[in-house]
């Protein structure tokens, strides 16, 4: 008499499906490692308060100055950094940097008395884009800027994108990234119909300002 011995159903299809199961080798993985850098620009400079002597003639007609030669630094990782020169009287209310025909880098600048503080009337009659009148503009001087040169590092790199803006009352660059001096000199005569009896003793000041914003 023979035995037959039946495996349960079910033990038998797992039996079945067991080939099924039999994972592939696998002999690479791969992790992803990300640095995110920071948006970075700083703009600095070493001439936060420079005077020079003002002088005249005995008509009390020509200045002479001592050139006044700020410069600024900046850095950044922006490709597409733009960099902006205004400038303000000490009151910050009035443009003074301007757009005019004459100086080598197409600016003058103008000095407002700090005493006898000048009608805004008086400052627009220099950078409002008219031609200056000493009738009009007392207790103002205009200096004319004969350079103003952005240099880019030898050794950080850095390249300006295009000519930028040369607007009324500002002058804009675009730039890489990388690291720039922006240097400027100041004539040493003021422009001419910016300076007369009408312009009282005392300091005249101006404040240059560079701003750096994105582009991107």
């Amino acid at each position: 008499m023979k035995i037959t011995k039946l495996l349960p159903l079910a033990l038998a299809s797992v039996l079945l499906a067991s080939p099924a199961f039999a994972l592939d080798s696998v002999t690479t993985a791969t992790s992803q490692m990300n640095l995110n850098l920071k948006k970075f620009v700083r703009v600095s400079t070493a001439n936060t308060n420079i005077t020079s002597v003002a002088d005249y003639d005995a008509e009390y007609k020509t200045l002479t100055l001592e050139a006044l030669a700020p410069t600024f630094h900046i850095v950044t990782n922006d490709p597409m950094q733009i960099i902006t020169v205004t400038a303000k009287t000490k009151s910050g209310s009035k443009d003074a940097l301007y757009k005019i025909a004459g100086p080598a880098s197409g600016y003058a600048i103008a000095f407002a008395n700090t005493t006898q503080i000048p009608d805004d009337t008086a400052i627009e009659n220099l950078t409002g884009g008219e031609t200056p009148s000493i009738a009009n503009n007392a207790d103002v001087i205009g200096v004319g800027i004969t350079a103003m040169t952005l240099t880019p590092s030898a050794t950080y790199g850095g390249a300006t994108r295009d000519a930028g803006a040369t607007n009324l009352n500002s002058r804009v660059y675009n730039i890489e990234e990388g690291t720039y001096d922006l240097a400027f000199t100041l004539d040493t005569t003021q422009m001419d119909g910016t300076f007369s009896t009408h312009d009282s003793y005392g300091t005249y000041t101006t404040n240059l300002i560079l701003t750096a914003t994105s582009g991107s």
